[in-house]
């Protein structure tokens, strides 16, 4: 790297502040600028920065994961998921055996915890919304005149359409 510098003739520098992080300042070099060779960087000083690569393996992905579930504050967390949704799309096949591992599948769990929180609170919310249409929209047929095995046998479930019956049955008491 100091020789692209050296050779380029734009009087830059190029200093290495850190094993794999270089700092690159000159004249003709407008802001600030950083390289980061993640294969130089080490695990233990820049866990995050290191995953951020297509070729973790499977030790980081480990410490990765369980340097995540330690963390408490809530802007370190949401960091450290940013990180580990980048790592995991780059690395799918890593995680997957991840999973198996004694204790990673939990961490994993803990650490998307909300996620999965907040899927299931829109699935639940999905789920009441079709149902509740479905009822209405059985409700409608019935009292038109179909008939509750007509509408089972178009796909209405059979639970809904009974309750659709109970519910012009009350109306009509």
């Amino acid at each position: 790297m100091r020789n692209l510098a050296g050779s380029s003739g734009n009087n830059s520098t190029i200093d290495e502040k850190y094993p794999g992080i270089y700092y690159v300042t000159g004249e003709k070099i407008l802001f600030p600028t950083q390289v980061i060779v993640s294969s130089r960087l080490t695990v233990e000083e820049h866990q995050w920065l290191k995953a951020l690569t297509s070729k973790m393996n499977e030790a980081t992905g480990e410490k990765l994961v369980l340097s995540a579930k330690g963390l408490s504050e809530k802007d370190d967390k949401d960091n450290a998921d940013s990180v580990l949704q980048l790592a995991l799309a780059e690395n799918k096949e890593l995680f997957k055996k991840l999973k198996e591992v004694p204790g990673m599948c939990e961490a994993l769990t803990t650490l998307m915890k909300p996620e999965l929180d907040a899927a299931r609170a829109d699935a639940k919310t999905e789920g009441r919304t079709e149902a509740t249409t479905e009822l209405a929209t059985a409700i409608k047929r019935l009292k038109a005149g179909s008939s509750a095995e007509d509408l089972i046998s178009e796909g209405f479930d059979a639970d809904i359409v009974k309750s659709a019956k109970d519910v012009l049955d009350d109306i009509t008491k």
